[in-house]
């Protein structure tokens, strides 16, 4: 990965801890891994550097499939709770 797409994807992880969650388009990460498919290793990468970020206090990296499958909102798992907590 180069480091102009390594910081792309820290900055979006940062601002998960800042605002609660972030929108990334499939193309934005096939784009910063020059992948042509999403595949269980570019996740796995991608929780290494979320529990290295967070030194695993914000539990697991969670996901939510956007509209259209056009890409994921990410959030902690910690910041999230059931509805009818709140």
């Amino acid at each position: 990965m180069q480091k102009q797409h390594d910081d792309a994807l820290t900055r979006r992880f940062e601002t998960i801890l800042d605002t609660g969650m972030v929108f990334i388009h499939w193309s934005e990460i096939r784009r910063w891994y020059d992948i042509q498919r999403v595949s269980k290793a570019t996740f796995r990468d991608m929780l290494m550097r979320w529990n290295e970020l967070t030194n695993s206090k914000q539990g697991e990296l969670m996901c939510v499939r956007g509209p259209a499958n056009e890409g994921m909102w990410l959030y902690a798992e910690k910041s999230s709770e059931k509805v009818e907590n709140l």
